[in-house]
């Protein structure tokens, strides 16, 4: 009877962290997960320079298809699509698998951003330190690299009313 008790609440844990998985952004409302009314919709786009007139002029794209090197913006705009104001809304997405956040690189207006390097757990305003333990036993204390960001958040200030929309997004480089 025990090994069955764990066996389902093994998956259980592996079925809400599919969920979890498949989708890419998150909405919050003090602290807790918001199905609605506000709608996320995500948009990547590939980061190109082309010359026009004779000046270097940066262009977005859809990105259907990236490279190793490629530069990715990642636009989420969110819109209160209920009938009541919301207050204290985080947004919270992932860093997308086989990229490295481009630190800086995080925006959004009325927002305050923070950023993880454990899954999503805790997050931090940068610069983001964490404790290496070093083969003597000592510890140090570092700056976590661009590659160890898992998760951006954004906490946006102001009241979202009803209808109304804002976006924030942030920068990848395809590995």
């Amino acid at each position: 009877m025990k090994n069955y008790k764990i066996r389902t609440a093994c998956i259980v844990v592996v079925l809400l962290m599919a969920a979890f998985a498949a989708r890419s952004a998150v909405a919050q409302e003090k602290g807790k997960s918001l199905k609605q009314p506000l709608k996320l919709e995500i948009k990547a786009n590939l980061v190109s320079i082309v010359e026009k007139n004779g000046k270097k002029v940066t262009e977005l794209k859809p990105a259907d298809n990236a490279e190793r090197g490629d530069v990715l913006v990642y636009a989420i705009t969110y819109t209160n699509e209920g009938k009541a104001p919301l207050k204290d809304i985080s947004v919270v997405d992932p860093v997308p698998k086989g990229t490295v956040y481009i630190i800086g690189s995080a925006d959004g207006k009325d927002t305050e951003i923070g950023f993880s390097i454990d899954g999503g757990r805790v997050f931090q305003k940068p610069p983001i330190k964490y404790i290496e333990e070093k083969p003597d036993g000592k510890s140090e204390e570092k700056e976590a690299p661009a590659d160890m960001y898992t998760h951006i958040k954004w906490l946006i200030a102001k009241t979202v009313e009803p209808g109304k929309s804002g976006k924030v997004s942030f920068k990848v480089k395809v590995k």
